[in-house]
C-alpha cells in the first residue's frame, strides 16, 4: 500500500464508497487563543495492490510541534479494508487537538510500510 495524499479537512464522510469532504486542503489554521483547540479530519488517499484488496492495515500517527517534540504518538490505529473492492481507497481520522505553541506542526502517518507527512501552521487568534 502507498499513501498518495494526506490533507486536512473541516469535515469528511464516506458515502456510497466515495469520499465527501468540506473545507479541505489547508496548511494554516488559527485556533482560539483561550482553548488552543482544533477539531478537524486528517484525510489519507491510499492505493493498494490487487493482493491487498479487503485487507486491514495497522497505522500510526505522530505529531511533532514546531520544536520537533512529539505531542502525539498514536499507535493502534486501523485502516479497514472491508467495503473497498478496488485498489483506490481513503481513510480519515476525526481529531481534536490542543496545541501548546504556535508554529508549523508536522503530522506523520505510517501504514502498511508507507509513510506520508503534512505540515500545518498553527496560530493563536
Amino acid at each position: 500500500m502507498i499513501i498518495t495524499g494526506l490533507f486536512f479537512a473541516e469535515y469528511a464522510r464516506a458515502s456510497n464508497d466515495m469520499l465527501d469532504i468540506l473545507g479541505g486542503v489547508w496548511d494554516t489554521c488559527t485556533v482560539p487563543r483561550e482553548t488552543r483547540m482544533l477539531e478537524c479530519r486528517l484525510v489519507a488517499l491510499l492505493q493498494t495492490g490487487p493482493d491487498d484488496i479487503g485487507k486491514d492495515f495497522p497505522a500510526t500517527l505522530e505529531v511533532l510541534d514546531a520544536n520537533g517534540e512529539h505531542i502525539v504518538n498514536q499507535r493502534g490505529l486501523q485502516i479497514p479494508g472491508a467495503g473497498f473492492t478496488g485498489e483506490n481507497r481513503f481513510w480519515f481520522l476525526p481529531m481534536q487537538l490542543v496545541f501548546r505553541d504556535e508554529g508549523r506542526h508536522n503530522f506523520i502517518l505510517s501504514a502498511g510500510g508507507a509513510t506520508a507527512s503534512v505540515g500545518l501552521r498553527i496560530a493563536f487568534g
